[in-house]
This record gives structure tokens, sequence and C-alpha cells, in this order.
């Protein structure tokens, strides 16, 4: 029997074994030791210390409130959507060192819980095909040789564990870590009210911290309390209180949003806010590109910013500013379009003012720079009336603009003035050339029938008469037509 112990001695055995026991009952003598406020969770050894150790998300729940009161069970989804309305881009998130150091103590005292159960389970099986009676003795060497093995994987486990709860006592600096809303939340989604408790919906939703909190109808006011739920330390790290009125919960939920950045960030910091039209044009900062995602920068020293922006077929924009801790910032830069060429514009008279698409733009003459697209630009001057033409999208050209005096008729008058004038020549035009026709006719049969008539009078007489008709009416219709086609000119170039 001896011969089956000999890998682990039995003093050995007892000694770790009582290790192993009271590295069961660190993490309880461990949460005992941290002080956590009235709505601390219990603790959950099934909690990991952190659900995505490089990115950290925030989850909001809807609040819990009274059943009875429509106003405020709609202020419990109102307040922390107006909250993730705020929030849409958070600060890094940076805990602080004594967060740090307590999440490192519970990661290290989880690891060690669990490496300790690991060591005692393999002690436990160990024992048993020691002392099994049922094992055959020719079997029992083998499998204790085994149980031995797996003993040896466990205490090595056991005591790597051990190692990195020390090293985690000595923990002094962690970088920050980009942080962002979980994905339900940045869809517009809230969670629900932890149901069973702020661990139990944090591991579920798969989110490093959780903000829930109930509302209270408190003297025609809602009393608001929020708290946060941090995975890393499985307890509960604040709990904020505030006042609204149902009907206007928005300066509490910014004030909220407010608080929640500077709690993430976990130190002061100024928050710019880059806007750019087109927005399609790429912006960089300090000299670095950032993406059409990245347009919110948190500065967390006080100093000058450069915000350069570019873009095809455009002038390139630049903004310096200095920023100071605290501050909240939206810098725009709408750019220029880029010029394609140049168009001088004259006018008669001088001194026309213009307006470039409805833009204030000088008066003439004036040189304009062109822009790679079509624009109108209108001249203006008191006593006449305003004249629109089209600029080139491109090249140099002369564009000279000659404005009508005032006639209180103005170009639609003048169209439809035009227009009657060519429909009434049109119509004299048309009615003369049925007498034209019948003329003619006329001419014709006098014209077959005298040579037959041996010169009666009355058929010369006729057919001297057919002639002069046929003629006065043929210029008749050449004037009536001469006449429809100038109108016709009059009445497309006061149209054009």
């Amino acid at each position: 029997m001896d011969r089956g112990l000999g890998p682990v001695p039995t003093s050995r055995l007892l000694s770790l074994a009582l290790s192993a026991i009271l590295s069961a009952i660190c993490p309880i003598l461990h949460a005992q030791a941290v002080p956590a406020p009235a709505a601390t969770a219990t603790l959950d050894k099934t909690v990991p210390a952190s659900t995505s150790p490089k990115y950290w998300t925030l989850g909001l729940c809807r609040l819990s409130g009274p059943e009875t009161a429509p106003e405020f069970r709609l202020l419990a989804s109102v307040l922390p959507a107006l909250m993730l309305s705020e929030l849409p881009v958070l600060p890094p998130r940076l805990a602080s060192i004594g967060d740090m150091e307590a999440a490192a103590g519970l990661a290290s005292e989880r690891s060690k819980f669990d490496a300790g159960s690991e060591f005692a389970r393999q002690l436990d099986d160990r024992a048993a095909k020691f002392l099994d009676p049922s094992i055959r003795p020719e079997r029992r060497g083998s499998e204790l040789i085994a149980a031995d093995v797996r003993l040896s994987t466990a205490e090595k486990r056991f005591s790597d564990a051990m190692e990195k709860a020390s090293k985690a006592r000595n923990h002094e600096s962690q970088d920050a870590l980009p942080s962002a809303l979980s994905p339900a939340n940045a869809s517009g989604e809230l969670f629900d009210p932890p149901a069973v408790s702020p661990a139990a919906t944090s591991r579920a939703k798969a989110v490093d911290f959780l903000v829930f909190g109930k509302v209270e109808a408190e003297s025609g006011y809602a009393a608001v309390e929020l708290s946060g739920y941090d995975a890393s330390v499985d307890r509960v790290v604040f709990t904020w209180r505030g006042f609204c009125s149902p009907e206007d919960p928005a300066p509490l939920a910014q004030d909220f949003a407010r608080k929640l950045e500077r709690w993430i960030a976990g130190r002061d910091f100024a928050r710019i806010e880059i806007a750019v039209t087109p927005q399609a044009a790429s912006v960089f900062v300090d000299g670095r590109e950032l993406g059409e995602q990245e347009r919110v920068l948190f500065r967390f020293a006080a100093g000058r910013i450069v915000v350069e922006a570019e873009a095809e077929g455009f002038e390139q924009g630049q903004v310096e500013e200095t920023v100071s801790l605290g501050d909240r910032r939206r810098i725009i830069i709408p750019l220029a379009q880029a010029s394609t060429g140049i168009a001088h514009i004259t006018s008669e008279p001088d001194g026309a003012s213009l307006s470039i698409d409805a833009a204030r733009s000088g008066t003439t003459p004036q040189d304009i720079p062109l822009s790679g697209r079509r624009s109108f630009i209108t001249a203006r001057k008191d006593g006449f009336e305003d004249m629109t033409v089209v600029l080139p999208e491109k090249g140099v050209s002369t564009i000279a603009i000659t404005l009508r005096p005032e006639d209180h008729v103005g170009p639609s008058g003048r169209v439809n003035k035009a227009k009657d004038e060519f429909y009434t020549a049109l119509g004299w035009m048309v009615l003369s050339i049925p007498v034209t026709v019948l003329s003619t006719g006329a001419y014709n049969t006098y014209l077959e029938a005298a040579p037959r008539s041996n010169l009666d009078s009355g058929l010369v007489t006729g057919y001297n008469v057919s002639s002069v008709v046929l003629g006065a009416a043929a210029v008749a219709t050449a004037v009536f037509t001469v006449n429809a086609i100038i109108r016709l000119v009059r009445y497309l170039r006061a149209a054009k």
C-alpha cells in the first residue's frame, strides 16, 4: 500500500488539503472585507471578472416604477432612452486604482477558489481509489498513478493561482479600455429591469457594467434612483438620486448622462464633436485620420487641437482651437467648392447686385469662380426687372446681363401678352387662307371661260375682278403669315 502513495506523501497531502480548504473560503472572507452599499449584490462566483477583456461595454435598463401611474410608467422608459441619446459615443474606460485592485483581487480569489476546488476534488478522487475495495489489486497501481498525474496537474494549477494572487496585490496601473454601449442599447433597445440580481442580468446580456434603477412618485415629482453594477468587482459602485417633472425628464437625463460619462472616464476630459460638410470628407486631427464613426473625441489634457478636412472638388479646410478640461464643443467645418474656372459678369446698367443660387455675391462687374456644377446667377437693380442666367460649370467666360426697365408687367405678363399677340396673328393668317383659296378658284374659272366667250364683256369684267381679288387675298395672306412669324419670334424670346 505505501508503494501506491509514493508520488504524493501523506504529510504533503494533508498540507495541500488544508491549503485548498483555506483557499475555498477566501472569497467569502474577501467579500466580507470589502464595504458595499445597501444595494450591493451578493458575491456571484460564476460572474466573470470581465466579459470583454479588450472592450468595455455598458448596458442600460428600463427603470422599475409604480404600476398605477401611467406617466411614471412612461418615464421609466423615456428617461433611460434620453440617456442613450446623450451617450452615442463613450469615453475610454479608466478604472481607479482601488477599483482595479479590487477587480484583480476578486479575479484572483475566483481563480484560487476554482483551482482549490479542483485540487480538493482530485484529492478526494485519489483517496477514493486508494480505499475502494472494488478495485482489483492488479489495477489499483495503474489507477493510482493516473490519479497522481491528475493530482499533480491540479496542484500546479493551484500553485499558479496562488502566485497570480500575490502579484495581483501589487497591481499598479492599467491602460484605458475602449468602451461602447451594448449592441442592443446602440440600436435603441433597453434591457428589462433586473429580475433576480444585476449580476445575473449583466452575465445574461454580456456587459461589463449595468445601469439600472427605479422611479417613484414624490410630491408630484418623479424621484429617480440610478445605480451602477460593475461586474469586475461584483458589486454596485454608485447610487445617484435626482428629481424631475414627469413631463420634462430631459434635464435629469442629461445630468445623469454627464455623471456617467465622468465615471466611465475616471478623470476630467474635454469632449469635441467634429461635423464636416460634405460628410464624406476625410478628417484629420493633429495629423491622424479619423473614420466617420470616430468624429467624437475625448481629450484628457488641455491644449491645442488642429482639425483638417479635405474632399475631392472642395477647398481644404482647417480649424485650430484651444480646449480645456470640461469643454464640450462642436467644431463645424464647411468646405468650399474648389474653383474650376471663372466667369466675368457685367450688367447694363452697372452696379446690379448678384445672387448665386440665392446667396448674395456682391455687385457687377465681378469675377465669379466656377464650382464645377451648374449654378444660377440673378442680377437685381432698383427700377429694373430681375434677370437670371445659368453659369457654366468650368472654363473662362464673360456674361453680359442687360436689365430691362421695370414696366410693372413682369416677365410672365410679357410672355402672356406675346402669346396672345401670336395667337391673334395666327388666327388672322388662318382666316385669310380660305379667302385666298376661293379667290384662286374663281380666278381660274374666269381664266378658262374668257377665251371661249369671244371676249364677252361680262366674262372679261369677271375675270378682271377675280384677278384683283386674288391678288388682294394673296397679299393679305402673305402679310398675315409674316406677322404671325414675327409674333412667334417675339413669343419665343419672351418665353426664353
